[in-house]
C-alpha cells in the first residue's frame, strides 16, 4: 500500500501544529487523527474517512483534492477484496444461526416479525423526519446569504468575470517570514472559493462566527463572496497583519498571497451596472 499518509504527519510536525489543536478546529477525535497519520484506514469510520482527509488536510494547509485522489486509488484497489471478506462472514453467520430444539423439533428463534417491521417504520419515520429538519433549516439559514454563493466554484468564477468589473489592485510585501496562514473570521454564512494552483477552485460555506484558518503551501488565492462584518489577516511565524483596509465591502475581493516572494495582493471587484 502507498505510504501517501506519511506527508500528513511530516506537514503537521513541519509547521509546528499539534493534534490537539486540530482535534479541538475539527471536532475529529484524536484517536482518528492518529490513525490517519499512520496509515491504519481501517481503524476509521468508513463513511466519514473523505470527510476526516479534507478536514485534516485543510488545517495543515496541504491541497485536499490531491490526498483525496491518492486515497481513492488506495480505495478502489482494496475495496473489493474487503467487499468478498465481508460477503463472506456474512454467509457465515447467516449459516450458523442459532436455532432451539424442542421434542425433537427445530423451533426458529424469531418469534417477533411484527415487532421488527414496527420498528422498521418507526426508524423511517424518525429518518424523515430528521431529514425534513435539515431541508428547512438549511433554508432559514441560507435566506440571508448572497445569491451568487449558491453558484458552484466554476459557475460563480464565471459569474465574477462576466457580471462584475475588475477594480482596485493593491500589492504588498510581508515583512515576517513564512509559514504563512490566512483566517477568516465570520459573523454570519460566508462562501469563499479557494485554489492552490490559481485554476481550480473549490467551494466552501463558512458558517457563522466561525475563526477559519487557511495554510498557504506556496501559494493561496481566495475569492470571497463579501467582507461584511468579516475579518482577514495574515499570519507569519512571529507576526499578524489585519486586512483592515477591506472590510465591509458588499461586492467579492480576490485575495492572493505567496511565500516566493512573500507577498500578497487584494483585488476589489464592482458590480456592472
Amino acid at each position: 500500500m502507498s505510504d501517501f499518509y506519511k506527508i500528513l504527519k511530516d506537514t503537521r510536525i513541519q509547521r509546528g501544529i499539534e493534534l490537539e489543536e486540530i482535534q479541538t478546529r475539527t471536532k475529529i477525535n484524536i484517536k482518528f487523527l492518529i490513525a490517519l497519520e499512520n496509515g491504519e484506514f481501517d481503524l476509521l469510520p468508513k463513511p466519514y474517512i473523505r470527510l476526516f482527509f479534507r478536514a485534516y488536510s485543510t488545517e495543515i494547509g496541504l491541497n485536499p483534492e490531491k490526498l483525496l485522489n491518492q486515497f481513492e486509488q488506495i480505495d478502489r484497489k482494496f475495496s473489493p477484496k474487503l467487499k468478498k471478506e465481508n460477503r463472506n462472514k456474512i454467509s457465515e453467520t447467516l449459516l450458523t444461526i442459532p436455532k432451539s430444539i424442542s421434542g425433537g423439533k427445530i423451533i426458529e428463534t424469531d418469534k417477533t416479525p411484527k415487532i421488527k417491521r414496527g420498528k422498521m417504520k418507526l426508524g423511517l419515520l424518525l429518518l424523515s423526519c430528521w431529514i425534513f429538519g435539515i431541508i428547512i433549516i438549511s433554508k432559514i439559514t441560507n435566506l440571508s446569504t448572497h445569491p451568487d454563493s449558491q453558484l458552484s466554484a466554476m459557475d460563480y468564477i464565471n459569474n465574477l468575470n462576466t457580471k462584475y468589473i475588475k477594480g482596485n489592485l493593491e500589492e504588498h510585501l510581508l515583512e515576517f517570514p513564512p509559514p504563512y496562514s490566512f483566517t477568516i473570521k465570520t459573523v454570519s454564512h460566508l462562501s469563499v472559493f479557494t485554489s492552490y494552483d490559481s485554476t481550480n477552485f473549490s467551494h466552501t460555506i463558512l458558517n457563522r462566527e466561525r475563526n477559519e484558518p487557511f495554510y498557504i503551501d506556496s501559494t493561496l488565492t481566495l475569492i470571497i463572496d463579501h467582507t461584511k462584518n468579516v475579518t482577514l489577516s495574515i499570519r507569519g511565524k512571529s507576526e499578524e497583519i489585519t486586512l483592515d483596509r477591506f472590510q465591509n465591502l458588499l461586492n467579492p475581493i480576490k485575495i492572493r498571497i505567496t511565500e516566493n516572494p512573500p507577498s500578497y495582493s487584494v483585488r476589489e471587484y464592482t458590480k456592472k451596472q
